[in-house]
């Protein structure tokens, strides 16, 4: 080749990978030497190396050169050069421990073509073709920083380093690696940005893919090359390669349809040195692999990692030529001048298996994102679904986070795992993953994700009176305030204890800040009551998981023991004595409950116009409204009242009354009176006597239905205003402890009957009572 001074290494045609002719180069670097030539193979990926030194290698008939011609195809700009301790740039050196290295431009003027990117980079030590890794340490030790376009820092600690060279560039050692030759060996410096390395940087040779050399892509990479003249022999490399394939019907062999296995290792181990570190390799999208580096006169052997879920079913044992052999699931591979392909791994799903993992969902997001490390440790259980398949069985998962049964038969399984404290299930959203196995199938892909952390829901329902003993919650039946709910305790707990609440006014309850888990919810049913919703046992699950953060609308029912009535007031608009869409009920009215025994109870009805009566004893009641001034009532039909009769936790409901506005008419009459407290009980308003407030009166017609109702004030006068002509009887309703001195007596409490003309103001008239 014709001297030259470039930069660049343009390889021609035949030296590519598949070529048909080969490319040489002497095997001691010197073709005045006694030696032999050794064909070199280039990946085609290499051929974007950037050799910036190799044209400084001095032969005795002398120096392998490029054309100024030459052009690359790197994808990082700038220069990667060897240096001496004195930083001047040297590619040939009598020691390994005399070869610096150093990035960007070395003398002044600094070129600005040769700057190089700042950022982080890595840097290995090969033999020419790439094949061979030399550097002996982790690439975490093999580390440097570029700033300002050139190497400013070196980032480990077993590498030497030398003042920096008149552009600002520091020096680093590239020694330790190991020997690639004897007398003149030739070595390829390797600098690649941190950003595009593949594999893990704590090994010291990483397994990548197809077109990576140790971690290191060509296309991203500057290159130099350089030797050391004081080495005695040589030692060539080769590769083998192959492909993965899962193996559908077992057979050993590739059928046509059976498809790659992507990445999966493949390592070739010294067979006799076993302290050396194995080679690696992973097989590509479409199941191929290559693993380089392999040595003369060594024997390997080649295997596979076999994947979760799958047994080995190729290579089967038998002789592939004179140098290769398949025995025990792998090759052995007898080291020559060429490199083996052909290698064949297949593998097989495990029949009649049910698997997965169980991983840590770092970001709590419910997938599996790349770099979210296994579980190991956790329980996972397998249920039948099917009714007389074989009993449950339990798996652990193993240091990757994988389980597995085996042995399976076909049937409808339920996978769920065994919650640890301290963690949340994300995956499966609904904790637990049905499965159907077929006959001889398998399903290995089942995913558990928790989140090394506690995350949290709600649980809400409501406590309510049945008044009708149903079980369910109808229109008007309200909630029952002061009842303890209990939620029983999560491995997630704090306290580890069962949680209680009490529900408010509504009836409403709430369980914050509920750890992911399924719970159930029970009632301390209050005295007097008898549960009715839930069914039996009385008792609600609720969960609480990634799908669903609340549980709400959870109910409980109490029918009182006791017997009760309950109903509700309306405004009959239209007054058909019917209550229609949109007629709505009346806050405020009293309703009164009167017993065999004339002994009188009233309500108020609510907002809704709701009204109940609660812990009656069995027995006869008259249920009545006092009708509000300016309405007549429409319902129930005259007399205008609801009798009924209890028996023991008895609740009659949906007692209806009902209530038209009426126009008040002009010139009406009005009774009036008063009640007075009779201290000495002698019949007459007379000494310390007084007015005695609150007490209820009554206006009944001469049929006995109730007219109108009207309380004393703070003297004990009352009044009746716009009444009508006619007759009425006035009654009161004699408070408890008390007894009627006028106008009736103890025994016979009086009533006075009142016939009004139009406008007549009808007054005096006075009820005296003692205690």
């Amino acid at each position: 080749m014709p001297r030259t001074g470039a930069c660049s290494l343009q390889l021609p045609p035949e030296a590519w990978e598949g070529s048909s002719g080969p490319a040489h180069i002497p095997e001691n670097g010197s073709e005045g030497r006694k030696g032999r030539m050794n064909r070199v193979r280039f990946p085609v990926a290499a051929i974007s190396l950037t050799l910036c030194a190799l044209g400084a290698l001095a032969q005795d008939t002398g120096t392998t050169q490029v054309a100024d011609t030459a052009t690359t195809l790197l994808l990082v700009p700038g220069i990667v050069t060897t240096v001496n301790a004195s930083s001047a740039a040297v590619s040939v050196f009598s020691d390994k421990e005399d070869v610096f290295f150093t990035a960007g431009p070395t003398t002044s003027p600094c070129a600005f073509t040769q700057f190089v990117p700042d950022g982080r980079y890595y840097f290995q030590v090969t033999d020419l073709s790439g094949t061979r890794l030399l550097s002996s340490d982790p690439l975490t030790e093999r580390l440097v920083t570029v700033r300002n376009g050139v190497l400013a820092a070196y980032n480990g600690t077993t590498h030497a380093t030398q003042a920096q060279g008149p552009c600002g560039a520091l020096a680093v050692g590239v020694a330790p690696f190991r020997d690639a030759g004897n007398l003149v060996a030739s070595y390829l410096l390797w600098l690649t940005p941190a950003s595009r390395l593949e594999g893990d940087p704590t090994q010291i040779d990483p397994v990548c893919g197809s077109g990576c050399f140790h971690g290191f892509r060509p296309e991203f990479s500057l290159t130099t090359s350089f030797r050391v003249e004081d080495k005695r022999f040589c030692e060539d490399t080769f590769c083998v390669s192959g492909v993965k394939f899962e193996d559908r019907n077992g057979n050993g062999v590739r059928d046509s349809g059976e498809p790659g296995l992507p990445g999966v290792e493949i390592r070739a181990s010294d067979v006799d040195d076993t302290s050396r570190a194995p080679l690696r390799g992973l097989t590509g999208p479409d199941g191929t692999f290559q693993v380089c580096g392999l040595e003369r006169a060594t024997d390997f052997r080649i295997i596979e990692t076999v994947p979760f879920g799958y047994q080995q079913t190729a290579p089967l044992d038998r002789r592939v030529s004179r140098r290769l052999i398949a025995l025990d699931r792998g090759y052995f591979v007898e080291g020559c001048d060429d490199n083996f392909s052909g290698l064949a791994f297949g593998n097989q799903l495990i029949p009649n298996a049910i698997g997965g993992i169980k991983f840590e969902d770092l970001n709590a997001n419910g997938v599996r994102d790349p770099g979210e490390p296994g579980l190991a440790g956790f329980t996972i259980t397998l249920t039948p679904a099917t009714p007389g398949a074989p009993p449950l069985q339990t798996a652990v998962t193993d240091a990757n986070g994988n389980f597995l049964f085996t042995n399976v038969p076909p049937g409808n399984y339920v996978l769920s795992e065994t919650q640890r404290q301290g963690f949340s299930l994300t995956l499966p959203a609904l904790n637990s993953i049905p499965v159907t196995l077929a006959s001889g199938g398998s399903s290995i892909d089942n995913t558990f994700g928790n989140f090394r952390g506690v995350l949290t829901g709600t649980i809400t329902g409501t406590k309510f009176l049945d008044v009708n003993g149903n079980g369910v919650q109808d229109a008007g039946e309200p909630g029952l305030a002061g009842v303890t709910i209990t939620r029983t305790a999560s491995i997630n707990d704090p306290t580890g204890a069962n949680l209680s609440v009490v529900t408010d006014a509504a009836g409403n309850f709430t369980f914050a800040n509920v750890p992911f888990g399924n719970f159930t919810l029970t009632e301390t049913v209050p005295t007097g009551f008898v549960q009715t919703a839930p069914p039996p046992p009385g008792t609600i699950s609720a969960t609480i998981n990634f799908a669903q953060r609340s549980s709400a609308g959870n109910l409980f029912g109490n029918r009182a023991l006791t017997a009760m009535v309950s109903g509700v007031k309306f405004n009959d608009a239209n007054g058909n004595g019917t209550r229609d869409a949109g007629e709505e009920g009346m806050a405020g009215v009293t309703i009164r409950l009167t017993d065999s025994a004339n002994v009188v109870r009233t309500t108020t009805t609510d907002g809704s116009g709701s009204f109940s009566f609660t812990g009656l004893t069995p027995g006869t009641y008259v249920v009545s409204e006092v009708v509000p001034a300016g309405f007549a009532q429409t319902a129930p039909p005259a007399p205008g009242t609801f009798t009924v009769t209890l028996t023991t936790g008895q609740a009659v409901g949906n007692l209806v009354f009902g209530n038209r506005a009426v126009t008040a008419p002009t010139n009406t009459a009005s009774i009036s009176g008063r009640k007075i407290l009779d201290l000495n009980g002698n019949g007459i308003l007379d000494g310390n006597d007084r007015g005695f407030e609150g007490i209820v009166f009554e206006l009944h017609d001469t049929s006995g239905n109730l007219v109108a109702t009207t309380t004393s004030d703070a003297s004990g006068n009352f009044t009746f205003m716009n009444l009508a002509p006619g007759t009425y009887v006035l009654s009161e309703i004699l408070p408890t402890n008390f007894f009627q001195t006028f106008p009736g007596t103890q025994g016979a409490p009086g009533t006075y009957t009142i016939t009004l003309t139009e406008g007549q103001a009808a007054t005096g008239f006075l009820f005296l009572n003692k205690c």
